[in-house]
């Protein structure tokens, strides 16, 4: 797939990959050595849209492309089907984060005991966007999708998906941020953790 024309020259992802790997340095330290990669040499000094480099953003965006492909294969290969329409919770949102520094921050956190029955959706100190859940039996369970500029980026409007669910002694938890599924499954004793489940809600975002 062509996906640039620099004077005259055309480009493929193919040669967009070799480029950043072979050229800028992603793999090896290379060199210009034809007209062509002269010209494609353009793309580093570029800055559109964003601080990243236009070749950097490019090789990002079919990154993300290529995740978003792969989710029905990963969703067929861990048999994700199982959980759905189970107990649990699924909340979405769309939102704009700015960093707190050396504070945890709360974006929704629901539940009336401190350490049972209570789900925390929250950046940690280190920005890590974390899905928290306390089954009722008090044992914690955690997964983080990563932090600012990979998960999500400051300032910016974002898309997010957490979702929570118990089926028979399998607990599931899942953040959708930043072109990928980050989820965490394990075992439970606490299967009715969801049956009886208070909602408190604040934010601190």
């Amino acid at each position: 797939m062509i996906i640039a024309i620099v004077d005259g020259h055309s480009y493929s992802i193919k040669e967009l990959v070799l480029f950043v790997a072979n050229v800028m340095g992603g793999v090896h330290s290379g060199t210009f050595d034809n007209d062509k990669a002269k010209s494609f040499a353009q793309f580093k000094e570029l800055y559109i849209f964003s601080d990243i480099n236009v070749a950097l953003l490019f090789i990002r965006i079919i990154g993300r492309i290529i995740l978003e492909s792969l989710k029905p294969l990963q969703y067929e290969v861990l048999d994700l089907a199982r959980f759905e329409d189970k107990a649990g919770i699924s909340i979405y949102f769309s939102l704009t984060l700015y960093p707190l520094p050396d504070k945890q921050s709360y974006i929704l956190d629901i539940g009336t005991e401190d350490t049972r029955n209570r789900i925390s959706i929250y950046l940690d100190y280190k920005g890590e966007l974390s899905l928290r859940f306390y089954d009722s039996s008090g044992s914690c369970y955690l997964v983080q999708a990563g932090s600012a500029d990979l998960a999500y980026r400051y300032g910016e409007p974002k898309y997010l998906t957490f979702q929570a669910a118990i089926h028979k002694a399998e607990l599931f938890l899942c953040i959708e941020a930043g072109g990928w599924r980050h989820f965490y499954i394990s075992r439970t004793d606490s299967q009715d953790s969801f049956e009886d489940f208070h909602y408190v809600l604040g934010s601190d975002v």
